[in-house]
């Protein structure tokens, strides 16, 4: 899964890796020089770390994960990234 999108350097990459009626699955690339600004969950997300180190911001906490690590947003919860080296996440969003 983590070969399936590479790092550009300065930017967030996306890839859709499926997509049906029920929701999608997203990968993400951060380099480390780079920042996902704050945004709202577009769908309730399960988020997955699948290598690297980011601080996820969600409200006034900021809770850092590693590979392996996940974290369950609802529709609608502010939220940015920052990571701390290259790092690739899975984004898995589920409508309803």
């Amino acid at each position: 899964m983590a070969d399936a999108l590479n790092y550009i350097k300065g930017q967030v990459e996306f890839r859709t890796i499926m997509s049906s009626h029920n929701g999608s699955v997203d990968l993400v690339s951060l380099q480390a020089d780079s920042h996902l600004a704050e945004h709202p969950a577009p769908e309730d997300v399960l988020v997955y770390l699948i290598e690297g180190e980011v601080d996820f911001h969600v409200d006034d906490h900021i809770q850092r994960m590693a590979p392996g690590d996940s974290m369950l947003l609802p529709k609608g919860v502010l939220h940015s990234v920052k990571p701390l080296r290259d790092s690739k996440v899975m984004l898995i969003k589920i409508r309803p």
